[in-house]
């Protein structure tokens, strides 16, 4: 199964800016030129790295990594489902090396299907990561009557 991993524009030609030496700067300038062959290996390379994290993340729910198929550079070319597919669209805010920008992260319903009952379950935290839920932390604050005062 496909999911889709969307950055804007301006955020993009911000980071390769940044990793090819030139000034932290939020825009180049430019944004409606192509993409050179160097930034698009770039930007390859940050999408690969954004992959092995998704997989670390997702570890314990999912035993398949993320892998990057394909770098499109206009999202609409970007075919991984039907058009009337049910999906689930996580909106992250990002900053990057002093650079703020937008990644969208889009996940047909048929991705999450199989795992639906390992993402609902309560002690998913605890489970995956081997701490406290957060949940336990909050009732134990909110009891504790030295944080409330």
């Amino acid at each position: 199964h496909y999911s889709l991993l969307c950055a804007d524009q301006v955020f993009v030609y911000s980071l390769v800016e940044i990793l090819l030496g030139g000034a932290r700067v939020e825009g180049t300038g430019d944004e409606t030129r192509s993409y050179t062959s160097i930034e698009i290996a770039l930007v390859k390379r940050i999408f690969e790295a954004l992959c092995t994290e998704l997989t670390h993340a997702f570890d314990g729910i999912i035993d398949a990594p993320f892998t990057l198929a394909a770098v499109e550079t206009n999202p609409r070319f970007a075919a991984i489902t039907r058009e009337n597919a049910v999906c689930a669209l996580a909106k992250c805010r990002v900053d990057v090396l002093g650079v703020r920008g937008h990644l969208h992260i889009l996940m047909p319903y048929a991705n999450l299907e199989p795992v639906r009952d390992r993402l609902h379950k309560d002690r998913l935290t605890h489970a995956v990561h081997g701490q406290r839920h957060w949940k336990d932390i909050l009732i134990e604050r909110v009891l504790d009557k030295e944080h409330l005062s």
